[in-house]
């Protein structure tokens, strides 16, 4: 018997189904919205209560302010759980569909519920370590840098790479779970949950805005730490509110400010701009060279991860934790004035071997493949000269980008641990994830006696009367200070009983931490030994330069915070400069300087020229640097901040919020005591400075040409300042 055929669905049908479905979907939204809020508000409560640094915490806030905030952080849970509830509808809804197309966006929507999730449980992952929720800037990091990131979470903590997705998962099934639960009620009962809630969270709303009201009215004056200025409780309030009170709060925060634009004081002050230099080939450079003057030597830089000044007794230091540099400082030059161009290692590294400043754009950046502005490395002068070039480094320089910056077409020998064959720092019980990223390419960090190893080795190969320039990037001393198992430690026990993160942990602990990092450095210096040992060995030493320094510092709480990459005080940007010249007596310099001066001193050094895309000045010429202000700038998802420092003045000028710090070095060295608006002559004249700087540096890499005739301007030259009162 012939079947009858199915007749098509019409288009009123369809029309009629789509009608019906999207009913169905919107009746369901409602509860599960509910439900989903229900689910992250307790989820937030939670880690708004148990983790550190949120302002459950902040003991400068009364009670009713403290539970106002974690209020706000409820209800600005509210998009996200939204979003996630849409997802989850969409899920639901077409979960038994005929149709394969339409079941894989139900499985797509679900994934996209989990993705969202996932966002804020990393926010909050990243909130744990640093005390600082996502924004744009960290995740261009994660994006950039995801497997050099899943590196440094594995050698601090391991847990968070099955913690955060696991929660993430929890939250949403049980998210799901309430929603099918909710589906299944009567419509009546589910109208009666959805106004509870609705009830429930207007109640919440009203004791953010009431405790916001209270916050208005506290007139005490409170400082968040050492150096910082005291503040209206009021202002106190609402950078928590956008900084401390959740994943949810911080990205509507950060919502506002795109809304609103630029905030005051951003863009600092005039457009005065300053032409730089004419830009040159290297074949127009080497023209300029005196053969007869050039002193034929060679150059070796070590630059050491988060070296800060007081590690060395020639600048401070209690104890001799690195004896190499001791005795190199004892045969070299030493400044003890020497300010790190930034707080990270990505803009420091770079400007210290290009001697440009790294203030580019007004936020956090990372180095694209191809640079549209012009630079030049220390390589790219000597190479052309007769010099082999090489870089060793113990880190993965493709971190931020770096790798696009300094491999120029002008190193022969690039090691850095993603091209390195050995192996490299993971804990090892761990030995799966080193294969992983052995197998991806994407390695550790290499342990510094490889990097010295390799090193050696390639000195070693270059015929005797060859000269050479190298760079040499050591990393013990990172974060978590981890040093090899046959290294004794040199101070306190060697280990801890906690984690140390990025930038956090117990502060009632920094001093076991200092020894780790101590330790870490002495290892350091061990294999710096080892090169100096090898250049002498092989009779190069009397024909080498060598030059040690840190890219920047790092604190232990000194102001409140740990780590780098943070806020501009002394401890991060001040850092050690050592210079050892054959033939040179030592000496001992105690004039301001900058790190981008390196490469134009060692130009000096060997009698080359000065190159016009330099933004330093040779050391040697003390007469420039006398009344120079020095730029320092912290671009990270953890601060944005830039100083300087003139005249044995420092202003530091915080642009999230505005504000201003001012410091009286000659007595007041540590910075602790904030004398903004105590000389207005001098804070206005380093604000001003500070403004030239900025807008010149700014402008210049917003109008650059597709072929750029003009290298980045010159700082300015202000008028010298009224000295500081001493102590």
């Amino acid at each position: 018997m012939p079947t009858a055929d199915i007749p098509a669905p019409s288009a009123r049908d369809t029309a009629v189904g789509e009608e019906r479905f999207f009913r169905r979907a919107l009746r369901a939204f409602i509860p599960n919205v509910v439900a989903v809020w229900l689910v992250t508000a307790v989820a937030h409560t939670l880690l708004f209560v148990l983790v550190p640094g949120t302002a459950w915490r902040a003991s400068e806030l009364s009670t009713i302010e403290r539970l106002g905030l974690l209020a706000f952080g409820i209800v600005s849970c509210t998009p996200a759980a939204a979003v996630t509830a849409a997802c989850l509808t969409i899920a639901f809804e077409l979960r038994a569909s005929e149709s394969r197309a339409l079941r894989a966006l139900a499985w797509g929507a679900l994934a996209v519920a989990l993705l969202a999730d996932l966002f804020v449980r990393a926010s909050w992952a990243m909130f744990y370590s640093t005390r600082q929720f996502m924004d744009s800037g960290a995740w261009r990091l994660s994006l950039t840098n995801p497997s050099q990131l899943m590196e440094h979470v594995q050698q601090a903590e391991s847990w968070m790479l099955l913690a955060v997705p696991a929660v993430s998962l929890v939250i949403v099934l049980t998210s799901a779970g309430l929603c099918l639960a909710s589906s299944r009620w009567q419509r009546a009962r589910s109208r009666r949950a959805v106004r509870v809630a609705g009830a429930a969270w207007l109640a919440i709303l009203a004791a953010a805005l009431g405790a916001q009201t209270a916050a208005s009215l506290d007139t005490r004056r409170v400082s968040l730490g050492p150096g910082r200025p005291r503040t209206l409780v009021r202002d106190v309030y609402a950078t928590f509110q956008a900084e401390r009170s959740g994943a949810g709060a911080s990205l509507l925060a950060q919502a506002w400010e795109a809304l609103a634009g630029p905030q005051e004081g951003r863009d600092l002050g005039s457009r005065d701009l300053l032409a730089g230099n004419a830009v040159i080939s290297p074949a127009q450079y080497i023209q300029r060279v005196d053969q007869q003057r050039f002193r034929r030597l060679s150059v070796i830089v070590v630059m050491v991860e988060s070296l800060r000044a007081d590690e060395l007794t020639a600048l401070g230091g209690k104890r001799a934790v690195m004896p190499t540099v001791e005795e190199l400082a004892s045969e070299g030059t030493v400044y003890t004035r020497m300010v790190s161009p930034a707080g990270q290692t990505d803009y420091a590294t770079t400007s210290t071997l290009s001697s440009q400043f790294p203030l580019r754009w007004e936020k956090f950046h990372v180095f694209p493949k191809r640079l549209r502005y012009p630079h030049v490395l220390l390589w790219d002068l000597l190479q052309p000269l007769g010099y082999r070039t090489a870089v060793f480094s113990s880190q993965n320089e493709r971190w931020n980008g770096m790798y696009n910056y300094l491999s120029t077409g002008t190193v022969e020998h690039f090691l850095h641990s993603e091209t390195f064959r050995g192996p490299t720092y993971a804990p090892s019980e761990e030995q799966g994830f080193r294969d992983w990223m052995a197998a991806t390419g994407h390695a550790g960090k290499i342990d510094d006696r490889y990097t010295i190893n390799e090193a050696i080795a390639w000195t070693d190969s270059i015929a005797p009367d060859a000269r050479f320039v190298a760079y040499v990037n050591l990393q013990s001393s990172h974060t978590p200070y981890e040093r090899p198992a046959g290294f004794a430690p040199r101070f306190g026990s060697g280990t801890v009983s906690f984690p140390i993160l990025f930038n956090e942990f117990p502060q009632d602990s920094a001093k076991a931490v200092r020894d780790m990092y101590d330790n870490s450095l002495a290892y350091a210096d061990e294999q710096l030994g080892r090169l100096v040992a090898s250049l002498k060995r092989s009779g190069r030493w009397d024909s080498t330069v060598l030059v040690v320094m840190g890219d920047h510092g790092e604190a232990f709480y000194e102001h409140g915070f740990a780590g780098h990459a943070s806020e501009l005080y002394g401890e991060v940007t001040h850092v050690p400069l050592v210079i050892r010249v054959p033939g040179r007596a030592a000496r001992v310099d105690t004039v301001q300087a900058s790190s981008i001066d390196v490469a134009p001193t060692l130009l000096g050094i060997l009698r080359l020229p000065p190159h016009p895309g330099f933004e330093g000045v040779d050391l040697a010429n003390v007469s420039a640097r006398v009344h120079r202000p020095v730029f320092s700038i912290s671009q990270s998802p953890l601060a944005d901040e830039v100083s300087v420092i003139q005249d044995g003045w420092k202003l530091i000028f915080e642009l999230r919020h505005s504000e201003t710090r001012l410091f009286n070095l000659r007595a007041d060295p540590a910075e602790d005591n904030d004398v903004a608006g105590q000389y207005p002559r001098q804070e206005a004249a380093l604000m001003g400075t500070m403004a030239a700087w900025w807008t010149t540096q700014l402008d210049y890499y917003r109008t650059l040409d597709s072929v750029p005739r003009r290298y980045a301007p010159p700082a300015p030259h202000p008028d010298p300042l009224p000295p500081p009162p001493r102590p």
